[in-house]
């Protein structure tokens, strides 16, 4: 980083600073306050147990949610007051590694964790037995998914991957850490320190902490948890509940349950606290030859995926063997191409979507892996009533040859209602049926 940029950001800093004060200590969340108030959630306290001061964050950058329980390094401003309380605004946290009294650990915690790309594990035993994935001491970071803000500030040019692009945003600071190491002055010294290394794994597989993994299989598990954002369901969550929405916003937490096992040998997936789930962190997966065999995303792992069910692309999900997506908000219609995994509907520890919100009709091949449905939401079904206006007319047999023709494309629900014969297939049958069903009415 040249002397220019870290000038303009230390000028752009410094007053925010000028009065902050520094501790190291344990930090706690308030169970019960008369405060009511943010600045009664949460305290520091020192390791001899001594109560230091309440803490508040200073923006919505900072969550203290994250560091409960954790020692930490904290840079606080002056007290500030909320209604009934004070509260030393943080400023800048960081995990805290040299506390004067460890725990011992039967294991090192970092024994089988993978980190994510530019992030390396350590091991911390202040107040329990932690694994991090911290950022890797190195020339080149992926800074593709680091939100620096929505500022027009030029941090200057950084490594995304696949290459070098320029970044703007608010500052080289994010959850405590200085990244400004990371980026460059121009794009040759950006490109001259990050040589491209993607031709480690096949034109078809992504690099991920020096794994290989299918893109078309991880893009199916990206728009899963894209459709679940995109669904806004509201499952009555409250700021404080962290395990509490859609996807799982737990799954993004070093604390993450989940875990991928590649080529036999099983891997702790904690999650890197970006702020979003990615499709390594969502439930158990299990993958051969950078290939998807296994998801699991049922019950008791708490995935809480909404929206639909993602239509199956060529070239995805070729090697699944079982496909568990069982107690979720799953809505919407269930894609025909989903038979092309040739999974047991019977057999529900292979194939399992019982407990969603799915509507009807469901493709034969999967009516065992259905049972109960919550269907409240769905509309009244009325097959060959393509374009949903309550009666079967000519439109409808004009839209059913558009598709046929491949003139254009339905979705799932028009592939549904199209279907006059159930076999999965839109061809010169249905548009037999369907003229004969106009005819007789």
């Amino acid at each position: 980083m040249n002397l220019y940029f870290k000038c303009i950001y230390i000028i752009l800093c410094f007053s925010s600073f000028l009065l902050a004060d520094e501790h190291t200590g344990y930090v706690k969340q308030i169970e019960f306050s008369f405060c009511m108030d943010e600045c009664g959630e949460y305290y520091l306290e020192a390791e001899d147990g001594t109560y230091i001061a309440n803490i508040m964050s200073s923006s919505a950058a900072i969550s203290l949610n994250q560091y409960v329980g954790r020692f930490v390094d904290v840079v606080v401003g002056d007290e500030q007051w909320c209604v009934e309380c004070g509260a030393l605004p943080v400023q800048q946290i960081e995990i805290a590694y040299d506390c004067e009294d460890p725990v011992a650990c039967f294991t090192d915690p970092c024994d089988g964790v993978l980190c994510e790309v530019g992030y390396e594990c350590f091991s911390d035993y202040c107040g329990g037995c932690y694994s991090d994935c911290n950022v890797q001491d190195q020339d080149c970071l992926d800074v593709a998914n680091l939100d620096f803000g929505m500022c027009d500030m030029f941090l200057g040019y950084g490594w995304d991957g696949d290459g070098c692009v320029g970044v703007s945003g608010c500052g080289w600071s994010l959850d405590g850490i200085d990244y400004s190491d990371y980026f460059y002055s121009n794009l040759e010294e950006c490109e001259l320190a990050c040589p491209d290394n993607s031709d480690s794994c096949d034109e078809d597989e992504v690099l991920i902490n020096d794994l290989c993994f299918n893109a078309l299989d991880i893009a199916y598990i990206q728009e899963m948890i894209d459709n679940s954002y995109a669904s806004n369901i509201d499952l009555g969550c409250e700021d404080w509940d962290n395990y509490c929405g859609s996807p799982n916003p737990y799954m993004d937490s070093p604390d993450n349950w989940g875990w991928i096992g590649y080529d036999g040998t099983g891997y702790p997936m904690p999650g890197n606290s970006n702020g979003f789930v990615e499709p390594l962190e969502l439930g158990i997966q299990e993958w051969e030859n950078g290939r998807l065999t296994s998801i699991m995303c049922g019950a008791y792992i708490y995935c809480q995926l909404s929206g639909e069910i993602p239509e199956i692309q060529e070239g995805q999900l070729t090697e699944i063997d079982q496909f568990r997506f069982e107690f979720n908000y799953l809505s919407g219609h269930i894609p025909e191409s989903i038979c092309d995994l040739g999974l047991n509907d019977d057999d529900y520890l292979e194939f399992d979507l019982a407990g969603n919100y799915l509507c009807p009709p469901y493709p034969e091949c999967v009516e065992n892996a259905i049972e109960i449905q919550n269907t409240e939401d769905c509309m009244d079904i009325n097959i060959g009533d393509i374009d949903s206006n309550g009666q079967i007319d000519i439109i409808d047999v004009v839209m059913l040859v558009s598709f046929i023709l491949g003139d254009e494309d339905p979705n799932d629900s028009e592939f549904l209602l199209a279907d006059f014969n159930f076999d999965g297939f839109l061809n010169i049958l249905d548009v037999i049926d369907m003229v004969s069903a106009i005819l007789q009415n």
